[in-house]
């Protein structure tokens, strides 16, 4: 809660939740974009290169997954509830499933961990029963701490 709306970013850890088909499609959509930025500078169009604010490439730095330059690829940060992981891993970010935001219905991603943070709600207590059969948050928790309560860290933002 400290850095709670500071603006500061910090590595604790992450998991990897892969769903194996939506990430068949990515790396497909990553080779398309490596073909089209190839023909591109074929005919001698260059692409911007992102830039980045020092604040999430330093933080982003630990991350153990590496980025393809080749594409631009970049971090960048979306703020959630902890019901909303498992459907986003499960369905992958999908417009037609979201509120209005403030630019209309849309995904929205950000590099400033303040932005985020306005959209990202604490996860505070393990959750070890059920209610219902569509219960994500446990579900989440099973997955993400196997070992029960003792492995949840008590205030968790994703």
């Amino acid at each position: 809660d400290e850095l709670r709306g500071s603006g500061e970013l910090r590595y604790v850890a992450a998991w990897r939740i892969e769903n194996p088909v939506l990430f068949n499609r990515f790396d497909a959509e990553k080779e398309s974009l490596r073909n089209t930025l190839r023909r591109a500078r074929a005919n001698r169009v260059i692409a911007p290169l992102a830039h980045l604010r020092r604040p999430l490439l330093e933080a982003t730095e630990q991350f153990p997954a590496k980025l393809d330059k080749g594409v631009n690829e970049v971090w960048l940060l979306h703020g959630t509830s902890p019901e909303n992981i498992l459907k986003i891993a499960t369905a992958g970010f999908n417009e037609r499933l979201c509120s209005n935001g403030r630019f209309g219905r849309g995904v929205y991603f950000a590099e400033d961990v303040g932005k985020t943070d306005q959209y990202a709600t604490p996860d505070r207590r393990h959750k070890a029963s059920q209610e219902g059969s569509d219960d994500s948050l446990y579900r989440l928790h099973r997955l993400l701490y196997p070992g029960g309560e003792s492995e949840h860290p008590k205030d968790v933002f994703y």
